[in-house]
């Protein structure tokens, strides 16, 4: 069970990690890039960077871009930039010529701005060119991505909040846990006697209620076989005060219990040497094989550590078995093996009886667990205990065999 919670956990800080960390990265606080313009480059860098976006806009002809690109240097560093690069590049002739005609360009039409302390300014246009209009997107930007990012995380919250609180009423309600006290088929109601019957009659009728008796099938669990079902005889709800018995409503057709079909038997082991300072927490998960061959999965179930010996992880007072339902919005369900000697301390019991069904380790000692589609019998095969605290108090050895049916009902449901 411990495996199903984390991933739930898992599955919220991912979602809810991502969201939030996309929201402070592009809405409340985006990336801003310092000391990266050109003018901050090293100086032999400075020298290189001046030949490409010559050769460039002797390639284009874009004054703005020209403009864009060098609007970061200081006017008075240019010139001796251009000359370094020509001086670097004088053995070929391509570069010089770009060089040349990029900056005769720049001496002709001039009006170059320079970098602030706020980073680069809007440039102005060149000549004969309308002025561009200031770029106002950005706010709307921010707007927009804030409403998205909040959107979504409401969304992500109202469908988190929808799988780990299903509706109930989604699904048919589940069976009850407590199988202490239920019996298949239920207890059938007193015999029916007229007030008024002679005693031959009423002899009679005793016979008769004893013979229908004899004539129901007991409950039983077929594995892997077809399952067997048995219905609880109908019986009139009143009763008649004229000294007839009741007539039987023969249309009446009533509904069929449900049955068990087994789909997989465990066998885990716990044992103390195997442990190192380790939550001992074993999962299994079940499949059902489908007529057509492929393998449906039903659900989990396993055994783990509920409670350890001081603290100290690996060394189990209480274990735990649960059963998890892919069907069932109120699984996973959980019984608690205790050691005799935490069984015998009433604070511990009562702690655990508050969560589930409690029994005390000991050999054939079973377990019994109930969703809306499975059924799980665990049954105490093996139980030793470790000489460490008090006598019979730390689990060396409890071996179990968990075998997990299927209820199948007659009538569909859900």
């Amino acid at each position: 069970m411990q495996s199903i919670l984390r991933e739930r956990l898992f599955l919220f800080g991912l979602v809810v990690g991502l969201i939030v960390g996309l929201l402070i990265g592009w809405v409340i606080w985006p990336v801003h890039y310092t000391n990266a313009y050109p003018a901050d480059l090293r100086h032999s860098d400075k020298v290189d960077y001046i030949l490409l976006i010559s050769r460039e806009f002797q390639r284009t002809g874009d004054w703005e871009a020209l403009q864009r690109r060098l609007s970061t240097f200081p006017k008075d560093t240019l010139p001796d930039l251009f000359v370094e690069a020509r001086k670097k590049y004088a053995g070929q002739t391509e570069y010089t010529d770009a060089l040349d005609t990029t900056w005769k360009f720049i001496q002709e039409h001039g009006n170059l701005s320079t970098k602030t302390e706020t980073g680069p300014q809007t440039q102005p246009s060149a000549p004969g060119q309308p002025e561009t209009k200031k770029q106002g997107g950005h706010k709307w930007l921010y707007i927009l991505g804030l409403l998205l990012a909040l959107a979504v995380i409401g969304l992500a919250l109202y469908r988190l909040y929808q799988w780990m609180n299903m509706e109930k009423d989604s699904y048919p309600q589940p069976m009850s846990r407590n199988l202490e006290t239920e019996s298949y088929p239920p207890p059938e109601p007193a015999p029916w006697h007229s007030p008024v019957s002679s005693p031959v009659e009423e002899e009679a009728l005793v016979v008769e209620e004893e013979e229908e008796e004899d004539e129901e099938p007991p409950f039983e669990v077929e594995e892997r076989g077809e399952p067997v079902s048995v219905a609880p005889e109908h019986r009139p709800e009143t009763i008649p005060t004229d000294g007839k018995p009741p007539a039987v409503d023969t249309s009446f057709q009533p509904p069929e219990a449900p049955s068990l079909r087994l789909v997989e038997t465990f066998y885990p082991v716990f044992m103390l040497e195997a442990q190192q300072e380790q939550a001992f927490d074993v999962a299994y998960t079940i499949y059902e094989t489908l007529p057509d061959g492929s393998e449906e999965n039903l659900g989990e179930c396993g055994l783990s550590e509920a409670e350890s010996y001081q603290g100290q992880v690996g060394r189990p007072t209480v274990m735990e078995v649960w059963l998890f339902d892919k069907h069932d919005p109120v699984s996973p369900v959980q019984a608690f093996i205790l050691s005799p000697r935490a069984y015998a301390q009433a604070d511990i019991r009562q702690k655990y009886e508050a969560k589930g069904k409690v029994i005390q380790a000991k050999p054939s000692a079973t377990i019994r667990l109930r969703t809306y589609a499975l059924y799980l019998e665990a049954e105490i095969k093996d139980v030793a205990f470790a000489q460490l605290g008090q006598e019979d108090e730390v689990f060396n050895k409890l071996a179990l065999e968990m075998k997990v049916y299927r209820q199948i009902s007659p009538q569909k449901r859900g």
